[in-house]
């Protein structure tokens, strides 16, 4: 079919009419989509300068080509802007893959508008393709692209009022006598501040600004190469990745989305599961059809770019065997964007088997119901998969049956895109990521059968008794307070109850919250198992958080330490985000670092952050981080148990024996080689390794001389660590601890 033509008119009241009529270009002046990136931006398509010439564009696409289309509504009666986002910097292109930043000029807006457009029709395209698919399965009857479609902007002036992708709630749809279904009716607009759903990709107004920190030295702002971070050059190879296991003996899943035996698992229940899937697939195919700001994929070559709808799993293993041809730090963006895009369209393929499964169990029960057979489920949630049909059912439903038995599936799509998030990085779709995830959490009720307890076991130590305590202020500072304690000396100091109204100082307390927050504990964590990062036996597993609480959590000696540290839980699960809030200190204006501060490992290559970076740190008593230093000042709040922290000033370098590079090749000079776990105080608890103790004499005789302060840190109370401080830290209890760092 030729180039449709679209035609757009203004209405009465619109300050800028748009009246356009496309016409075909010549096929070489517009190259296909996946070439985009390679061409001068002026021809790019989100680069156009105003709506009428965004059209054209799109009208002469490949991608486009035998489609039926139709323009936003909004382009009518939104007044347009008009720019040219070619004249954008790439660096500020890459700020502008964040939605929450606000587009400050005319080329800006007129970028963002156009992404919109794009975004809107593709989403359009994508549910109107996947509806007449399920209309001829008989699933389900095809719903109006007007109920299908995004919500339209807000009437202010621009770009400025972002377009939701339309996610509706099929949780409002009824099933007509026939057993299909009936579309809701579409959704009003709502403004930006309103309650709607999260959308996908580039117009998604709810999602957290916290995104997880791009790991490529091409990418800014830098996630910064310290600590932990530092320790494997090779990334993803230290992680032992479990095995999928589920524990559907132990949690159910809501009728929503897994049947079960029960009877009022009926007819109805299979539809909505298979439209709620469907849906669900359809949201991520169309946000993948989506052109990512500043797009490197295509650098991977054209021949794996085609294999992404048919075959991700081929495609994820190419990109896997090339994340680990670098060093992490230095693997290049595409093949980041390539698992990346591999693993969502792996996840939309999971969710449209799966609903296939559920639209299969509604036909089959409508045949026998029909023959005169009795109604019977199909599926069991149980330890044993063991098939629960009559002997008359025919080999294909047995075999869909034992397949959606065996596997757990909610498991299965989380270990996917939870393991992509980790070894990507989501350079290119972290908030399709969330979109997804809060989907999930929105459709899946996980009902607990064997709670753990209530609140986590806290031991509480001994006071300490020293001649070295850390300054402690007697009451909250506010905000003028802490800048001048920063103008005066800017030391270590130990702030009481400054975050007492975080939801996280209750909600944290009990070990069920964080399951009930990560579907069930399905969520997947890096996880460091060992004493320290230092010592020789010392590895990571990426593992659930649900088996991380019972393993090393719960019990009151495990086996072996495993410590969730340095880990920005809250870009990858938001709704932890919320229990938090930032500490007014972190906005305060810290001073410049001079003297020994100015050779902290790492300042000349840190970043200026534009917000404060997060981190986690979850792990039982006896969790350690050796003695080192960071090119950040840092806000370290302690929400669940004690720690004890011990720090020496800058000054103090020479005598703490830093580390050189090891042997894998990796700078370790921000890690000291003292083990301080064998001079801290005894009354905290533990025995004295005295060969130890005459170990360090004899190999750092320097040490014993350097000054130190030392204190701590319980719940309630926030510790500021100055830039270039060396620290020490040690779990005395089961510890949740959140890390601002600022500069």
């Amino acid at each position: 079919m030729a180039a449709l033509s679209c035609n757009i008119h203004s209405s009465p009241n619109n300050t800028n009419p748009i009246q356009a009529t496309t016409q075909p270009l010549d096929a070489a002046t517009m190259p296909w989509r996946g070439e985009d990136r390679r061409i001068p931006p002026a021809y790019r398509i989100e680069f156009a300068t105003s709506d009428e010439e965004l059209l054209h564009r799109l009208s002469t696409s490949v991608w486009l080509a035998g489609r039926q289309w139709s323009a936003p509504p909004w382009m009518r009666t939104v007044p347009q802007v008009f720019g040219d986002p070619s004249r954008i910097p790439e660096r500020r292109l890459e700020d502008l893959r964040d939605d929450s930043r606000v587009p400050m000029t005319m080329d800006e807006r007129r970028y963002t508008r156009n992404k919109a457009a794009i975004k809107q029709i593709t989403a359009d395209l994508g549910r109107q393709m996947e509806q007449a698919r399920l209309a001829q399965n008989g699933a389900i009857q095809p719903t109006l692209a007007a109920n299908a479609r995004a919500l339209p902007p807000s009437s202010c002036p621009g770009p400025t009022a972002v377009v939701s992708t339309g996610w509706y709630d099929l949780t409002t749809s009824q099933p007509l006598a026939d057993g299909t279904i009936k579309p809701p009716a579409p959704k009003k607009a709502q403004s930006q501040e309103s309650s709607q759903g999260p959308g996908f990709g580039i117009n998604n107004t709810s999602r957290v600004t916290h995104q997880t920190p791009s790991l490529d030295t091409n990418d800014a702002p830098h996630r910064p190469n310290v600590s932990r971070a530092s320790q494997d050059t090779h990334g993803e190879r230290a992680l032992a990745l479990p095995a999928l296991q589920s524990d559907t003996g132990k949690r159910k899943v809501s009728n929503l989305f897994q049947p079960s035996l029960d009877d009022s698992m009926n007819d109805h229940d299979a539809i909505m599961a298979s439209a709620h899937l469907f849906d669900l697939a359809n949201k991520i195919s169309a946000d993948l059809d989506i052109i990512v700001p500043n797009e490197t994929i295509q650098l991977c070559g054209l021949a794996p770019i085609k294999l992404l709808d048919t075959q991700p799993d081929e495609v994820l293993e190419l990109a896997h065997q090339k994340l680990h041809a670098w060093p992490y730090q230095n693997v290049p963006t595409c093949w980041r964007r390539l698992y990346e895009e591999a693993s969502l369209g792996k996840a939309v393929h999971i969710l449209r088997t799966q609903a296939e499964l559920e639209a299969e169990r509604s036909r089959t029960k409508k045949r026998r119901v029909g023959s005169g057979g009795f109604q019977e489920g199909l599926l069991v949630h149980t330890d044993n998969p063991k098939l629960t049909c009559s002997e008359d059912r025919d080999d294909n439903t047995r075999a869909l049956t034992r397949r959606a038995v065996e596997t757990d599936w909610v498991t299965e799509i989380v270990m996917v895109l939870d393991k992509a998030l980790t070894i990507s990085g989501a350079p290119g779709r972290a908030s399709t990521f969330e979109a997804v995830f809060q989907q999930l959490e929105k459709h899946i009720a996980v009902d607990l059968t064997e709670e753990l307890p209530h609140r986590f076991g806290l031991v509480h130590p001994q006071p300490l008794t020293t001649e070295h305590p850390i300054f402690r202020s007697a009451t909250a500072l506010n905000f003028e307070a802490f800048q001048g304690h920063l103008d005066k000396d800017s030391t270590p100091l130990i702030i009481p109850r400054t975050f007492a109204h975080w939801p996280a100082m209750q909600k944290w307390q009990d070990p069920n919250y964080f399951l009930r927050r990560t579907l069930g504990g399905r969520r997947l964590v890096p996880v460091e198992i060992g004493k320290s990062y230092t010592d020789a036996d010392w590895g990571q597993e990426i593992i659930s958080i649900g088996n991380y609480i019972k393993t090393y959590l719960v019990p009151t000696n495990p086996k072996e330490i495993g410590y969730l540290a340095q880990h920005d839980l809250f870009a990858q699960i938001p709704s932890l985000r919320k229990d938090i809030v930032f500490p007014d200190y972190c906005y305060t204006t810290p001073p410049e670092p001079t003297g020994a501060a100015l050779q902290t490992p790492g300042l000349t290559t840190t970043p200026q952050l534009s917000e404060p970076m997060l981190n986690a740190w979850i792990g039982p008593k006896g969790t350690i981080t050796p003695l080192h230093t960071d090119p950040y000042h840092n806000i370290l709040c302690q929400v669940v148990g004690y720690k004890y922290i011990r720090l020496y000033a800058p000054t103090e370098t020479p005598h703490l024996y830093p580390r050189g590079v090891d042997e894998k090749g990796v700078p370790m000079g921000n890690t000291a080689q003292v083990d301080i776990s064998h001079v801290r105080p005894r009354s905290l608890g533990g025995t004295t390794d005295l060969d130890a103790v005459r170990g360090i004499r004899e190999q750092f005789p320097e040490f014993e001389g350097a000054a130190f302060v030392e204190g701590v840190l319980a719940p309630g109370e926030c510790l500021y660590i100055p830039l270039g401080w060396w620290h020490y830290v040690e779990s005395l209890s089961v510890s949740v601890s959140v890390s601002f760092w600022w500069n």
